[in-house]
C-alpha cells in the first residue's frame, strides 16, 4: 500500500461520513496550511512591517473581539446544556457513533462551531503583534493556539461528540469568563486596576478546567464502551497534559515569584 493510498484510507474512509464534504474539515491540508501562514505572519511578516511603526491601539476592533467571542462562548454553552434532560455532552461515556440522530447532528454542528471559533482566535497573536506586545507572543500562546486547532480538527473529523463534546462544553464555559475579563480589561487602566486581582484566577480556572479534561477523557482508556478509540486519548491526553504544565508554569512567574518579592 503506497502513501497516496494510505492517505486515502486514514483521511477518507476513515472519516466521519457526514464531514466528508465540510469546509476546512475534508481533509487536514487547510488547517496545515493556516498554521503556516499563522507562523510566517507572527513572527516574519507582521514584526519586519512593525519594525518602524508605531503600535496600533486597536481599542474598538478587540473591544467587538472580545464581544463577539463572549456571544459565540455563551451559545455554545447553552446548546451544549439544553435541554437539561437530555444535553450533547455526557459526564459518562456514552456510546459513540456516527448516526443520523438530531442529538448526534447536534453535536457534530457543535463541534464543527467549536473548531472554526479556534481558528478565529488566531487572530489575537495577530493583535499582540500589530500592538507590539511581543511579550505575549509566548511559547504557551502560540502552542496553545495551535494544537487546539488541530485536536479541533480532528476530532470534527473523526470522532465529534462523545468526550470531546464535555470537554468543548468546558472551555466554552471558561472561555466565556475569559473574554468578559478581556473585554472589561480594553475598557483602559482604570478598568483594568479594578479588576486586576481576577486575573490569577482566571488562569487558576482554565488550569483546573484542562485538568478536569484529562482526567473525564481518560474514560477512553478504562471504559470499553465509549466506542471510540484509545488512541484519540493518546492524541488528546499528553497534549493537555503540556498545556496543564506551562499554564502552571506561567502561573508560578507570573503570581507566586511576585507574592515572594518584598
Amino acid at each position: 500500500m503506497n502513501l497516496l493510498h494510505l492517505y486515502n484510507y486514514y483521511v477518507t474512509e476513515c472519516g466521519d461520513p457526514r464531514v466528508k464534504n465540510w469546509f476546512l474539515v475534508q481533509t487536514p491540508v487547510p488547517t496545515l496550511i493556516i498554521i503556516g501562514v499563522y507562523f510566517v505572519l507572527i513572527y516574519k511578516l507582521l514584526p519586519l512591517y512593525m519594525q518602524n511603526k508605531e503600535p496600533f491601539k486597536l481599542t474598538k476592533i478587540i473591544f467587538f473581539y472580545n464581544l463577539f467571542q463572549i456571544i459565540c462562548s455563551a451559545v455554545l454553552v447553552y446548546n451544549f446544556t439544553t435541554p437539561l434532560s437530555d444535553p450533547a455532552f455526557a459526564l459518562k461515556c456514552d456510546f459513540f457513533t456516527y448516526n443520523d440522530s438530531p442529538k448526534a447532528q447536534k453535536r457534530l454542528m457543535l463541534s464543527y462551531y467549536f473548531h472554526l471559533l479556534k481558528i478565529v482566535e488566531l487572530f489575537e497573536t495577530v493583535f499582540f503583534v500589530l500592538r507590539k506586545k511581543f511579550n505575549q507572543v509566548s511559547v504557551l500562546h502560540v502552542y496553545h493556539h495551535v494544537t487546539t486547532m488541530m485536536i479541533t480538527w480532528l476530532f470534527t473529523k473523526y470522532f465529534a461528540g462523545g468526550v470531546a463534546a464535555f470537554s468543548q462544553m468546558l472551555n466554552s464555559f471558561v472561555h466565556f469568563f475569559m473574554y468578559c475579563y478581556y473585554l472589561v480589561a480594553s475598557l483602559g487602566p482604570v478598568w483594568q486596576q479594578k479588576i486586576v486581582k481576577w486575573k490569577s484566577t482566571l488562569t487558576i480556572l482554565q488550569i483546573a478546567q484542562l485538568f478536569v479534561s484529562i482526567l473525564h477523557s481518560s474514560q477512553l482508556i478504562l471504559n470499553p464502551n465509549c466506542g471510540m478509540p484509545p488512541f484519540a486519548f493518546c492524541v488528546y491526553g499528553p497534549n493537555v497534559a503540556v498545556v496543564i504544565c506551562m499554564f502552571a508554569n506561567f502561573y508560578r512567574q507570573n503570581y507566586l515569584k511576585q507574592k515572594k518579592q518584598p
